[in-house]
C-alpha cells in the first residue's frame, strides 16, 4: 500500500448525512452513461481536431497528453466559428441519465452543485423532477452578472432557488431561453491565455470559497487528464474542510475501495501515483482538509450507497426514477457528420496555421517549426499575404523564445512588410511591438523605443486597450533599463490604469511586478516588496502557477538582499512548490539554486 494514503477507517454516515452540507463539483464524465450518451472528451476532441487540424498531423497531436478539448474549441472559435455555432450540438441531448437525476434531487434537497460542463442535462433533470409550475424556481447561474447576484457573498440569500452554477458558462440559459454566449467567450479567452478561468473572475472564486465553508466538497466526473482547470483552484482552497474524490472505474462489478490521504506524508509525492492521486496528495499537503478517494463505478456507487444516505424513503427509488424518467435517446446525427455539414469550406492553409498554433501552445517547438514552415509555403502558393505574415510572426516568436534574436528579427521584419502590404493595422501593430522586444533584449534601447512608440500609435488609432497597455508597459521597461525612473513610472502607471479599467488582471499583475523592479532599481526594497506582494496576490487569484512561482522568487531574493533569510527561505520554498506543480524544470532549477544560496547564509 502506498504510504501517501491508507484505507479509510471512518464512517461514511458521518460525511453523507445532510444534503445541505454537501457541495458537488461535476465534470464531463457524468454525461457519458445512457441515456445521455454524450461522447467522452477524448472522442469529442478527435472530432474537433478533424475540423481544425491537417489530417497528417492528427495522430501525433492526439498522442500529446496535454491536448485539451477546450484548447481546440478556443482555436475553432478564433478562426472558424466566432459565434460558437458548433456548440448547438449540445441542444440535441435532452435525456438525463441517473447521475443527472441524482444531482437534481441533491439540488432540490439543498446541496450546491457546480459544473464545468457545457451541456444542459442537469437542467433537463431538474425539469423532470419538478412540476411545470415550479420551472421558474430553476436558476442556472451562468454569466458574470449571475455570479455577482446569486453567488459570492449572496450565496446564502437564494437557498429557496434550485441553483446550478455553470463555471465555464453556456451558450444559453435553457430555462429562460436567454443567450449567454458571452460567458463562453470569456472562458475560451482565458483558456487561450493559459489562465485558470475558475479564478479569473473573483466572484466565481468567492462563490466557490463560500460554498465550501463548513461543507464537504464531492468531486465526480473528472479524471487525472481533464483536471487542468480545477486542479489549480483546488490547491488554493485553504478553508476546505473535507474533499471526497470519486475516481470512476468503468466496470461495475469491481468492488469499492476507499482511501484517506495523510497530509504529513503527502508533502513529498512518490513516483507511481496516478495524476488524480498526485493532485489529491498535493491538496492534502497544501490544505488542512480531510482528503478521501473513493474508487468505484460512479453511477453504481451513487445508486447503491449515496442515494439512500441522502434522501428519505419517500423519494422514489433509483429503479423507479429510471422507469419514470429515463428514456431511450433518440437518434442523433454523429458529431463528425454534423460538423462536416456545418463547416464545409475551411481552407487548407488555415488548417496548417491552426495546427502550428496547437503545437506551439503545447510546447512542441520542433513540430511547430516544421508545420509553420510548411504552412508558410502553402500560404505563399495561394498568395495569402495575411497568412504569410501570421506564419512568419509565429516563427519569429519561436526564435525569440529560444533567444535567437537575429533570426527572430528577420522573420518579424518580413512579417511586418507583408502586414503593411495586406493593410491589416492590427497585424502591423503586433509586428512593430515584437521587433521592439528584440531590440530591447539586444539593449538597443533607442530602436526599441521607436518601434514600441509606433506600435502604441497604431493601438491608439484602433482603440486596442490591451495593446495600448502592453506597449506602454514595454516603453516603461526601456526607461527602466536606462534608469529613467520617473519616465518608467509614468508609463507603468498609465498601463496599469488601462488594465484596471478593462479588468485585465494579467496586465495588472505584470505592471505591479514592473513597479517592484523599478523600486528595487532605486534600492527602495520596502516599496519593491509591497508591489511584488500585490502582484503575487493577483497571480494567486488567477491560478497562474508559473508566474506565481516567479514572483515568489523575486520576493525571496528581495528578502535576501534585506538579510531577512528566514522570510527569503519561506518564500523560495513556496515558489518551489508552485513551480513543481507548474512543471517548469528551468524555473524550478533556478529556484532550487536560490534555495541553496539562502540556506548557505543561514548556516
Amino acid at each position: 500500500m502506498n504510504l501517501v494514503y491508507s484505507e479509510f477507517e471512518g464512517n461514511l454516515d458521518d460525511i453523507f448525512n445532510d444534503p445541505q452540507k454537501l457541495m458537488f463539483f461535476v465534470g464531463a464524465g457524468i454525461s457519458i452513461d445512457e441515456p445521455a450518451n454524450l461522447l467522452p472528451a477524448t472522442l469529442f476532441t478527435q472530432n474537433l481536431l478533424d475540423l481544425c487540424a491537417v489530417s497528417e498531423e492528427k495522430a501525433q497531436l492526439l498522442n500529446i497528453s496535454a491536448l485539451r478539448y477546450e484548447m481546440i474549441v478556443e482555436i475553432i472559435q478564433k478562426y472558424f466559428d466566432y459565434d460558437l455555432e458548433f456548440m448547438d450540438y449540445f441542444d440535441y441531448f435532452t435525456n438525463p441519465n441517473f447521475l443527472h437525476l441524482f444531482l437534481a434531487q441533491a439540488i432540490q434537497h439543498g446541496s450546491l452543485v457546480f459544473t464545468t460542463n457545457f451541456d444542459y442535462l442537469i437542467e433537463q433533470a431538474l425539469l423532470k423532477i419538478i412540476s411545470p409550475a415550479e420551472k421558474e424556481q430553476i436558476l442556472p447561474v451562468i454569466t458574470k452578472r449571475d455570479f455577482e447576484r446569486y453567488g459570492g457573498e449572496n450565496l446564502n440569500k437564494f437557498s429557496d432557488k434550485l441553483r446550478l452554477f455553470k463555471l465555464h458558462g453556456a451558450k444559453r440559459n435553457i430555462i429562460t431561453n436567454i443567450r449567454t454566449t458571452e460567458s463562453l467567450m470569456t472562458t475560451l479567452s482565458a483558456f487561450g491565455k493559459g489562465t485558470n478561468v475558475l479564478a479569473l473572475d473573483p466572484t466565481k472564486k468567492k462563490t466557490i470559497e463560500e460554498a465550501i465553508r463548513n461543507n464537504t466538497l464531492v468531486i465526480m466526473g473528472y479524471s487525472g487528464s481533464d483536471d487542468f482547470d480545477i486542479a489549480p483552484m483546488l490547491r488554493q482552497l485553504f478553508d476546505l474542510k473535507r474533499l471526497v474524490w470519486i475516481e470512476h472505474t468503468p466496470t461495475a462489478s469491481i468492488g469499492v475501495e476507499i482511501y484517506e490521504f495523510d497530509p504529513k506524508k503527502s508533502f513529498i509525492i512518490p513516483e507511481g501515483l496516478s495524476r488524480s492521486e498526485q493532485l489529491l496528495a498535493q491538496i492534502s499537503s497544501n490544505t488542512e482538509a480531510q482528503v478521501i478517494m473513493i474508487k468505484a463505478n460512479t453511477q453504481k456507487w451513487v445508486q447503491d450507497v449515496l442515494w439512500s444516505k441522502l434522501f428519505s424513503k419517500t423519494i422514489k427509488t433509483p429503479e423507479e426514477m429510471k422507469m419514470a424518467h429515463l428514456e431511450t435517446e433518440s437518434s442523433i446525427k454523429p458529431l463528425d457528420n454534423w460538423l462536416n455539414q456545418k463547416f464545409t469550406r475551411i481552407p487548407i492553409e488555415l488548417k496548417w496555421k491552426t495546427t502550428a498554433d496547437l503545437y506551439y501552445e503545447l510546447g512542441y517547438h520542433a513540430d511547430f517549426l516544421r508545420v509553420a514552415k510548411k504552412g508558410l509555403e502553402i500560404a505563399k502558393s495561394v498568395n495569402s499575404q495575411k497568412l504569410q505574415s501570421e506564419f512568419l510572426n509565429l516563427i519569429g516568436i519561436h526564435f525569440y523564445s529560444q533567444k535567437k534574436y537575429d533570426q527572430a528579427l528577420q522573420h518579424y521584419e518580413e512579417a511586418l512588410e507583408l502586414a503593411e502590404q495586406s493593410g491589416y493595422k492590427f497585424l502591423k501593430g503586433s509586428r512593430l511591438n515584437n521587433i521592439g522586444l528584440v531590440y530591447y533584449e539586444q539593449h538597443n534601447y533607442s530602436k526599441a523605443l521607436s518601434y514600441f512608440d509606433d506600435a502604441l500609435q497604431l493601438g491608439l488609432q484602433r482603440g486596442d486597450n490591451i495593446g495600448i497597455a502592453t506597449r506602454l508597459g514595454n516603453i516603461g521597461l526601456v526607461h527602466l533599463a536606462r534608469e529613467e525612473f520617473d519616465k518608467a513610472k509614468e508609463n507603468f502607471d498609465r498601463a496599469y490604469k488601462i488594465d484596471e479599467k478593462i479588468g485585465n488582471l494579467v496586465g495588472r499583475s505584470i505592471r505591479l511586478k514592473n513597479m517592484g523592479d523599478l523600486y528595487k532599481g532605486q534600492q527602495d526594497m520596502g516599496k519593491a516588496l509591497d508591489y511584488y506582494q500585490k502582484s503575487y496576490r493577483i497571480l494567486q487569484k488567477l491560478g497562474d502557477l508559473r508566474r506565481t512561482g516567479q514572483i515568489l522568487m523575486e520576493i525571496a531574493n528581495t528578502y535576501t538582499e534585506l538579510n531577512d533569510f528566514s522570510k527569503g527561505l519561506m518564500n523560495i520554498q513556496m515558489a518551489i512548490k508552485y513551480l513543481k506543480n507548474a512543471e517548469d524544470p528551468r524555473l524550478l532549477a533556478e529556484a532550487q539554486s536560490i534555495l541553496s544560496a539562502i540556506k548557505g547564509n543561514l548556516h
